[in-house]
């Protein structure tokens, strides 16, 4: 993945707003000097308002980027203060464009400028104003982010809102005392000598717009996901320790070699119906295994693990993937993976590098607590940049409309127009 292709369009907005460092302008530098076409304009001592502008060219060749888009983002900075609006009218140059630019985007959409414009249209203003004298996405309501929240059902049957509950005692099951500590995460202590046997299940579940951390009985720590759900005993007596996955989390796991950790991920699409095991030993990984994705993916941050389904195995390394299609017979295929990407969700950020429009959208549900519609086919459309997940919903459909997606709103449901 090019390093330079997410940050590159935040250094040209610094540019534009003189908040620039050297660091920023050599970044931009080192983008232009890919590229025979522009070495000529890749000169040292060159201002500010001209490497923006040599980016644009760039762009503009690369993406099909379309100059009122390019205003656009420019007013945006304008607007807030950000730029000159004398500035709006310097530099402007004569489109740079050859034929052999088009080889390398025939298929993209994701405009860099527009990557821009999610560092312009999400950061700085809680109040941005409406694009093109007209409301994106309708009459949309501002639907705020998902919040620290999740359903647990105790071993009885009986569910508590984690949502509203204060902080201390919130049940005793045997030996067993649940507590919620005053930062808002789920713990269990063990106030006695713990029965023989099966022990008792929770389930902790974090509907669409929630999301909830919880440290296991033996001190491992998940961060769950929107639309998750993690099943648990109440104490890990055996000789393993042993959950069940549904959605997407984070995991870290207390190493304890004499009682491995096992994860499995019901997978009912896959052939005859079995299911995915993560085997740890003490490690740091995340598993996403969402209903609504096509695939299993368990990226490893640090330590080992071993995963298999049926007759398949496979291990992987820091730094790697294990991804496994949900209806396939194939074996899992082993990447490398960009693992600031892949948690970004636990860090608070959506991080794209040419995703599905569909893709997004699933993200959004899940985040937004909303459905999605799609009038005709889905948009052959691919996406880079990365938003904060802490902005409410119009701020980040608004950013979309400029890469010329249109919706609106019916109640809670998201149609997708064009």
């Amino acid at each position: 993945m090019d390093p330079y292709k997410e940050y590159i369009a935040a250094a040209v907005v610094r540019l534009q707003s003189g908040k620039a460092t050297e660091k920023d302008r050599e970044d931009i530098r080192k983008w232009i000097s890919r590229y025979p076409e522009l070495s000529e304009y890749n000169r040292e001592g060159q201002g500010d308002m001209f490497l923006a502008n040599e980016y644009r060219k760039f762009a503009e060749a690369e993406m099909h980027l379309k100059d009122e888009t390019w205003e656009l983002v420019l007013q945006r900075l304008v607007e807030r203060g950000q730029l000159p609006e004398t500035d709006l009218n310097k530099g402007k140059v004569v489109r740079f464009v050859r034929k052999r630019y088009f080889r390398m985007v025939a298929a993209a959409c994701c405009l860099l400028i527009a990557g821009a414009a999610w560092y312009i249209g999400i950061s700085g203003s809680s109040n941005p104003k409406v694009v093109a004298g007209k409301d994106p996405a309708g009459a949309l309501a501002a639907l705020q982010p998902a919040n620290q929240g999740a359903i647990l059902t105790l071993s009885d049957g009986s569910k508590v809102l984690l949502d509203s509950a204060g902080g201390g005692l919130l049940g005793r099951q045997g030996q067993v005392s649940v507590v919620k500590s005053g930062n808002g995460e789920l713990k269990y202590l063990t106030t006695g000598a713990l029965p023989n046997g099966r022990p008792a299940y929770n389930k902790l579940t974090t509907p669409k717009g929630r999301q909830f951390k919880l440290e296991l009985p033996d001190g491992s720590k998940v961060w769950l996901n929107a639309g998750s759900s993690l099943e648990y005993p109440v104490a890990f007596t055996g000789a393993k320790r042993e959950v069940k996955l549904e959605g997407e989390a984070y995991f870290e796991i207390e190493h304890d070699k004499q009682h491995p950790f096992f994860v499995k991920i019901p997978d009912e699409t896959a052939k005859g119906g079995e299911e995915l095991t993560i085997q740890v030993l003490g490690t740091s990984f995340n598993a996403m295994a969402y209903g609504d994705e096509a695939m299993i993916q368990t990226t490893l941050l640090e330590g080992s693990v071993r995963l298999s389904r049926g007759k398949r195995a496979t291990s992987v390394q820091p730094g790697e993937a294990a991804i496994i299609t949900r209806e396939s017979d194939q074996d899992f295929a082993v990447q490398k993976v960009d693992i600031e990407r892949v948690m970004s969700w636990k860090n608070g950020m959506f991080s794209y590098s040419q995703a599905s429009l569909s893709e997004i959208m699933r993200d959004l549900a899940r985040w937004y607590d909303v459905d999605v519609r799609y009038e005709g086919a889905v948009p052959d459309l691919k996406f880079d940049g990365y938003i904060s997940r802490d902005n409410s919903l119009d701020k980040i459909l608004k950013i979309l409309e400029l890469n010329h997606v249109g919706f609106r709103m019916e109640g809670r449901t998201i149609v997708v127009t064009k």
